[in-house]
């Protein structure tokens, strides 16, 4: 796994335009998020692939201008 590749929760949230609770909330109740579930590196810190942050984006960006 490349760090590089990878965003923490709070900055998954930010490029999605919600709060990091709100993940941390579905990642508690259901164990995902969004079906995926995240790396969690040595220090106890969540890593995403910033591919699904840029695939979730464009689906909300879509789903808004769909409307």
């Amino acid at each position: 796994m490349d760090l590089r590749n990878m965003l923490t929760t709070k900055q998954l949230a930010e490029q999605l335009g919600i709060k990091p609770a709100s993940i941390h909330r579905q990642l508690s109740d259901y164990g995902k998020y969004r079906g995926h579930v995240p790396h969690r590196l040595p220090n106890g810190t969540l890593a995403w692939p910033k591919s699904l942050a840029t695939e979730w984006a464009e689906q909300k960006e879509f789903a808004s201008s769909a409307g």
